[in-house]
């Protein structure tokens, strides 16, 4: 505390700043959970969220503006953005077959567009 007082004013704000954004970043989130709930039949529970720290780089890397690009141009009717993300994410966290790849699509977290 004793450097803080040290510290220019714009400087003490700007401290105080990243503490305050660093509190935000590490917030806990609680989610509820009912014990006594009873899962519906063919009801998907679990998902697979280990692809989410590919999907940022993914973004970094402008692929989803290449693809969007790419389908302007030829006027495709699918969503090729959907598609090259999803064998992305799955080929590399679970290399398998393009059919594999789609099956595990459906256990991400997110909802992709069709």
């Amino acid at each position: 505390m004793e450097e803080l007082t040290r510290l220019k004013p714009s400087k003490v704000r700007e401290v105080t700043y990243v503490t305050d954004k660093e509190k935000e970043e590490t917030r806990k989130i609680l989610i509820p959970f009912e014990q006594s709930k009873i899962i519906s039949k063919d009801e998907q529970c679990s998902f697979n969220g280990g692809y989410l720290f590919l999907q940022k780089i993914y973004h970094e890397l402008g692929l989803n503006k290449i693809c969007e690009k790419i389908s302007d141009k030829h006027k495709f009717p699918y969503n090729l953005d959907s598609i090259l993300s999803r064998l992305i994410y799955g080929r590399i966290i679970f290399p398998a077959s393009k059919l594999a790849t789609q099956e595990l699509s459906k256990k991400f977290k997110e909802i992709f567009p069709p």
